[in-house]
C-alpha cells in the first residue's frame, strides 16, 4: 500500500469514528458534516472524497456497528451439547459484547426514531443469512443442529437475541447484578417454549416447507 492509500484510508477511519461517537451523543439530525470532520482534524471537503454525504456515512456505520452485527460471530463461537447448551453460550456472549459496548445500542434507536427503520430489513436479511451460513458450517460438528428445521432455529435463535438487546436497551433485566442463575432462568424460560415449538414442527419439516 502506497503513503497516498495508507494516508487515505486513516482519514476514512477517522471519519468513521468521529461520525459514530457524534451520532451515538447527539444523534443523527443534530449532527453535521462539519462537526465531524471538526472532530475528525481534517477539512469538511475531505470527508466528500470517501462519502457522497452524511446519511451514506450513517448506513456504513449502521452495517458495520449496529448491535446485531454481532449475532453471527457470538453464534460462531458458541459451544455446546445439546441445543439448551448451545444457544445460552451464544446469548451470553451476546450479552457481553452489548455490555462493553453499550452506547452503540444507540445506533438502533437512531435507525428507529430518525429513519423510522427503514433500514431494519436489509440488514436483517444480511445478519440473517451470515447466520445460516454458521449454523450450516457448525453443524458437522454439532449434530443436533441438524435435527432442527434450519429456518424455524434461525427465528427462534434471532426472536431471543432481539429480547436481550431489547432489555438492554430499557435498561431493564441485564444489569451488572443480573448473571448466573438469574440469567439462566431467563433463558430457560424462553427455551422451553422454543425447543418445544422446534421439535412440534420438526416432525412437520417437509410439509411446512
Amino acid at each position: 500500500m502506497t503513503i497516498r492509500n495508507e494516508k487515505s484510508k486513516k482519514t476514512r477511519e477517522k471519519i468513521i469514528k468521529s461520525a459514530l461517537l457524534l451520532f451515538i451523543k447527539q444523534g443523527f439530525a443534530a449532527t453535521t458534516t462539519q462537526n465531524i470532520a471538526k472532530r475528525a482534524n481534517i477539512s469538511e471537503g475531505s470527508i466528500y472524497t470517501h462519502f457522497k454525504n452524511k446519511k451514506q456515512i450513517f448506513e456504513f456505520i449502521l452495517s458495520n456497528y449496529h448491535p446485531w452485527v454481532c449475532i453471527p460471530n457470538a453464534v460462531q463461537n458458541s459451544e455446546g451439547n445439546d441445543i439448551n447448551e448451545f444457544i445460552k453460550d451464544a446469548t451470553k456472549t451476546l450479552q457481553k459484547i452489548w455490555r462493553q459496548n453499550p452506547d452503540q445500542l444507540k445506533i438502533h434507536l437512531i435507525e428507529l426514531l430518525e429513519f423510522q427503520g427503514v433500514h431494519l430489513s436489509d440488514l436483517f436479511s444480511s445478519v440473517y443469512q451470515k447466520m445460516e451460513k454458521v449454523l450450516l458450517e457448525k453443524s458437522p460438528q454439532y449434530k443436533f443442529l441438524e435435527s432442527y428445521p434450519m429456518h424455524r432455529l434461525h427465528r427462534a435463535l434471532s426472536g431471543l437475541f432481539f429480547s436481550v438487546m431489547a432489555s438492554q436497551l430499557m435498561d431493564q433485566g441485564f444489569q451488572d447484578d443480573m448473571n448466573g442463575d438469574s440469567f439462566d432462568y431467563f433463558t430457560d424460560l424462553y427455551l422451553q417454549g422454543l425447543i418445544v415449538d422446534l421439535n412440534k414442527n420438526g416432525k412437520n419439516y417437509e410439509k411446512d416447507t
